[in-house]
């Protein structure tokens, strides 16, 4: 059986992800390297999806089958474990009638997944308002959660991490918590943005309803439990993959690529949101990405008005060389998405010719690199 026509991979973007995780586009089952796969699940965290995909292939050693299947037993009993705290807050905010933004890795683990132990998440993120957040701790801290000091913020912001954080003494693993947040990934770039952010946001059911049964995974129910717009989901997902830039993992852009799949963003709003939120450079790579690696169908149109100038570019392609190099020297750590694809293609991306940079040009196409580096903020605009 090839990995082409595993029955389980009914879906054109894990098929793409089960191609290059078993280290390209194998024709049989012997071409797999199985030890490479499972540190390359394990890595990634995607135990789950990855027992799923390459469950139905006959010739599976017995020893990878088996670790493939005790690591998504472990992330099913974990995720079940974490979920049966979903409900009771959500009861408790709505009691209180607190909205409630479902954010981060949480939210698209139940946005985009059938099954959420194929996207597991340490936390339960909400975004808040802001006159909610003390009554909401208030709520939390009553039935038993306590509040958890962070030294830092990943959300971007470290003004507010220490009401951030709660952890119940019940909670399935350690360091997990539900996260409070009162900003967006960048919160100098929200004030124009953040209330009608909360207006486009989505009930469960006006959710599933917009993207329809196939694009939703396993929504949970809130009467106040709110899910972000398509587009507005994406550009806080280019948001996080620039300030995660220098160890961009595969994951975000497995989840871009989901959603540009599955649930058709208007592109005349993402591109619109995504300048207004000063993320273009972000979602210009991002959906570079997506469509090397997953094959998504992005219009050129897109990537032309998300392109970065000349300054930009010459930035950029040196902070992707120095990506490359970090990725090649620390083969233990979590792996990039640097690992995954050729640097000399994401470099040509970044080419001065619009027209090669938009298609897949050839390599004496790539422009050099500037003599002279700019600063990573001399050339954004506010």
């Amino acid at each position: 059986m090839s990995i082409a026509n595993m029955s389980a991979v009914d879906d054109g973007v894990f098929q793409n992800l089960a191609r290059f995780l078993a280290g390209g586009f194998c024709q049989s089952p012997g071409d797999v390297p199985w030890e490479n796969l499972i540190q390359q699940a394990q890595g990634n965290r995607l135990g789950g999806l990855v027992h799923r995909l390459f469950a139905g292939l006959d010739d599976m050693p017995a020893t990878v089958k088996d670790t493939l299947g005790k690591g998504y037993a472990q992330e099913s009993f974990l995720t079940m474990m974490a979920d049966q705290f979903i409900g009771p807050i959500l009861d408790l905010l709505a009691a209180e009638e607190i909205p409630v933004l479902a954010w981060g890795g949480f939210a698209y683990r139940h946005m985009l997944y059938k099954d959420p132990a194929e996207r597991p998440s340490k936390h339960i993120d909400f975004l808040l308002h802001p006159q909610d957040i003390k009554k909401a701790r208030n709520s939390l801290a009553r039935v038993g959660y306590r509040r958890v000091l962070a030294a830092s913020d990943n959300m971007g912001t470290q003004t507010t991490s220490a009401d951030r954080g709660f952890r119940h003494p019940q909670f399935p693993f350690q360091g997990s918590c539900v996260r409070l947040s009162l900003v967006c990934g960048r919160p100098d770039r929200q004030a124009d943005d953040y209330e009608a952010l909360w207006r486009r946001s989505l009930t469960p059911a006006q959710f599933r309803e917009r993207v329809g049964d196939e694009g939703a995974g396993e929504l949970p129910a809130g009467k106040t439990l709110r899910f972000l717009a398509p587009e507005d989901a994406l550009v806080q997902q280019f948001i996080q993959n620039e300030i995660h830039s220098q160890d961009l993992a595969l994951q975000p852009i497995l989840d871009t690529a989901l959603m540009l799949e599955h649930w058709h963003p208007d592109w005349k709003k993402l591109i619109k949101r995504t300048k207004k939120w000063d993320v273009a450079d972000a979602g210009y790579l991002t959906l570079h990405f997506a469509r090397e690696l997953f094959a998504c169908a992005v219009p050129p149109v897109a990537l032309q008005k998300l392109r970065p100038d000349a300054a930009r570019r010459t930035w950029l392609s040196y902070v992707i060389k120095k990506n490359f190099l970090q990725s090649n020297r620390s083969q233990s750590q979590r792996p990039s998405i640097y690992q995954y694809t050729d640097e000399k293609q994401i470099l040509a991306w970044l080419a001065d010719d619009l027209e090669s940079a938009v298609g897949f040009p050839k390599m004496d196409q790539i422009s050099e690199l500037a003599s002279g580096v700019p600063s990573a903020g001399q050339h954004r605009k506010h």
